[in-house]
């Protein structure tokens, strides 16, 4: 594993407190359809909740790929907006 790895698996243990382990399949990550849309994958954010150990995280998109392979396949949704298309201030 490499320094980098360690450092990003230790950061996301200690976000979740967790030591029941191999809590990845058990959390699932979500992000708003507008942030894929609008923000730039620098500034977008998973936020995730063991079902396990109830615990949270946030991820950085740019780092999901990484936490995925480090912590387990975790359940991926995109939650759609509620916004409709017609004009707010009418």
């Amino acid at each position: 594993m490499l320094i980098k790895e360690k450092k990003f698996l230790d950061n996301v243990q200690k976000q979740l407190k967790c030591k029941l382990g191999n809590c990845g399949k058990h959390i699932t990550l979500t992000i708003s359809e507008n942030d894929t849309k609008f923000l730039h994958i620098d500034e977008q954010y998973y936020r995730g909740v063991c079902s396990k150990c109830t615990h949270s995280v946030k991820v950085k998109a740019s780092d999901l790929h990484t936490f995925q392979r480090l912590m387990g396949d975790a359940t991926v949704v995109v939650a759609k907006s509620t916004l409709s298309n017609t004009n707010l201030f009418e």
